[in-house]
């Protein structure tokens, strides 16, 4: 068999990570420290059905989100990211699946997208009355299903924020976590690093310069594996930088003689998009190859949750079929809020052992702006908007 029982449940929950969702629990035990006026309204770039970019509008009168759990804070953003699944989620990327992890309180429609941000507390639930005080400056991640962070005022479990490392500022702060928990996720479950350690591991990690590829080596480096990278020639001094062994141009005629003697890798990552088929096609060698790349949600969207679910199955048992002759597993590897993965990121970021990466900062007013540098692609860092003082 390719896969036992154990690994399909292993691989159920990891889709349910992939739209990070969450149980549901009742808000009649939630209470609060109250805003200082509960009507007040805020400024939220939405969408009020699904569609093109243009289906983005700023709403200036929508209603701060309200605490509904004791373990929640609103948070004030200061500056947030844009992330591909941002503008995948405004095509309707997800929706079948999102759906059924939302409940009464998150509604599909007006939707607020953003993954992560910078800002600060100012109001929280009362079971984080002896935690961070209302004030303190944090970063943070929103689980895909929920309201994000695009918008003046977001609320969170108070585990998907911690305070911002010292030596960032709000820009870089607000650009690092929803790709680096994604990259941070890959190694530690997906590639099962966190049983095995990094420290003498043979690693390749395909596009290495987008958001999740440069926080995967960076991560790899610090922890002490032998890494190597495939980017594009304009993206080679950034990729070069973070200091891995070896960088493969993909445009290059010799790129694929040039891979294949650098001989079996432990683990290869792809963050670049190219899915489990790659990996067959041009033969690599390796024990692991995990990508962020799957067919899960399009499945489901596309043929419904029970088709989907089955075609899901067979997209990973084929690959498998042929992989693990050669002695290699082919695994999917997805976003996942944790508290212990902002931890290890946090570390990592205090010891500049990890930098981000931002490419542009735009203003909060041209946030479809910020939405189309990442639709256009070829990143070199993260995309952020500035909200600041309010429009």
């Amino acid at each position: 068999m390719v896969m036992g029982a154990s690994r399909w449940a292993t691989t159920l929950r990891a889709a349910a990570r992939q739209v990070g969702c969450s149980t549901p629990r009742q808000s009649s035990s939630a209470a609060a420290l109250p805003l200082a006026n509960a009507r007040d309204k805020m400024s939220a770039w939405q969408i009020h059905s699904y569609g093109d970019l243009s289906e983005l509008q700023l709403s200036p009168q929508t209603r701060i989100p309200h605490i509904a759990h004791p373990n929640q804070v609103l948070i004030k953003v200061e500056a947030a990211s844009v992330n591909p699944i941002d503008v995948a989620m405004i095509g309707g990327y997800g929706a079948t699946a999102l759906n059924l992890m939302r409940h009464i309180d998150n509604v599909e429609f007006p939707l607020t997208l953003g993954r992560d941000f910078c800002g600060k507390i100012v109001s929280k639930g009362l079971g984080e009355y002896n935690k961070l005080p209302v004030g303190s400056r944090v970063w943070g991640v929103v689980p895909v299903h929920q309201q994000g962070s695009h918008a003046e005022y977001v609320v969170v479990d108070a585990n998907m924020i911690s305070e911002i490392p010292n030596n960032i500022n709000t820009q870089e702060a607000a650009s690092m976590l929803y790709t680096a928990l994604t990259a941070w996720s890959g190694l530690m479950f997906s590639a099962n690093l966190k049983l095995h350690g990094m420290t003498g591991l043979k690693a390749l990690v395909l596009g290495a310069s987008g958001g999740v590829g440069n926080a995967a080596v960076q991560m790899l480096i610090a922890g002490g594996a032998k890494v190597g990278c495939t980017c594009s020639t304009d993206a080679i001094p950034l990729v070069e930088s973070f200091g891995p062994e070896c960088v493969l141009d993909y445009s290059s005629p010799e790129f694929h003689q040039k891979l294949a003697d650098l001989g079996r890798f432990d683990v290869i990552v792809d963050c670049a998009g190219l899915g489990s088929d790659y990996a067959m096609k041009n033969k690599l060698q390796f024990r692991n190859y995990v990508t962020f790349t799957t067919p899960v949600l399009k499945n489901m969207d596309n043929l419904g949750l029970v088709r989907g679910f089955v075609t899901t199955v067979s997209d990973l048992i084929c690959p498998n079929i042929m992989s693990m002759k050669n002695g290699g597993l082919i695994t999917w590897a997805y976003f996942t809020p944790s508290s212990e993965g902002i931890k290890h990121v946090y570390d990592l970021v205090s010891s500049k052992s990890m930098v981000p990466i931002v490419e542009n900062v735009f203003e909060f007013k041209d946030t479809p702006s910020a939405y189309k540098r990442v639709q256009d692609g070829h990143l070199r860092g993260k995309v952020v908007i500035n909200l600041g003082e309010s429009i």
